[in-house]
């Protein structure tokens, strides 16, 4: 899809649909149809425009269809910073790249649906090591952040983290990193989604770290049963 500055742009479907309207309106007020309804429309185009072809779209599919994809839709992921950007393209069934202009060199990718995984891989508190990377839910927001070990309580199964920003949910590929605050907390071993084996800086020096595409969409995965099991 590519947006543009004003308004919303033409293409030809518009041209298409203009010329529908247009000869729907000439017989209209010419006397020569009835066109009331859109069923009545789509009638008049099956006989009388013989060079496009129009499909008829009743209300019960389009309920039909709004049903069938509602589950889709509540685990889909909200694109930050949505009026920024003018071009976006598919790249699979779940992720979507977004540029600032439609030929722009830079781009963003975004899960926007993460595909199924195994969960059968629970996380027990021994393989949770201080200055391990695991990605972990703040209960205050209802949010996934990636957070750094401090210390663990055996006796309580918890762990202290140091949390990074943002949040899983507006990670972008610029990455996330340590907050100037403080941001540390307690989370407990039922709040811990995975461990994380691929963040990484992005140099030496660089206080951003980035996580591979894939681990990234296991986490996102987790925190979706995660919230189901915990409204």
């Amino acid at each position: 899809w590519h947006f543009f500055a004003t308004s919303h742009g033409k293409g030809p479907c518009d041209g298409i649909g203009g010329t529908i309207k247009r000869l729907a309106r000439r017989a209209s007020l010419q006397g020569e149809a009835n066109i009331q309804t859109p069923l009545s429309l789509f009638n008049w185009c099956e006989n009388h425009v013989k060079n496009i072809k129009c499909f008829f779209v009743s209300s019960e599919s389009i309920s039909l269809n709004e049903e069938l994809l509602s589950n889709r839709f509540q685990n889909a992921k909200k694109i930050p910073g949505t009026q920024s950007y003018h071009s976006y393209v598919p790249l699979d069934e779940g992720t979507i790249e977004a540029r600032v202009f439609s030929l722009s060199d830079h781009s963003e990718k975004f899960t926007m649906i993460c595909p199924p995984i195994n969960l059968s891989n629970a996380i027990m508190f021994e393989q949770l090591e201080i200055d391990s990377f695991v990605a972990c839910v703040y209960e205050t927001e209802n949010k996934w952040y990636f957070a750094k070990i401090l210390e663990r309580s055996t006796e309580d199964l918890e762990v202290k983290v140091h949390f990074m920003k943002p949040s899983g949910e507006e990670y972008t590929e610029r990455g996330c990193r340590f907050s100037h605050k403080n941001d540390v907390a307690h989370v407990p071993i039922k709040n811990i989604l995975s461990l994380v084996q691929s963040l990484k800086k992005t140099s030496t020096r660089a206080r951003n770290f980035h996580v591979d595409g894939k681990e990234l969409n296991d986490i996102c995965q987790r925190f979706v049963h995660y919230m189901q099991d915990n409204p």
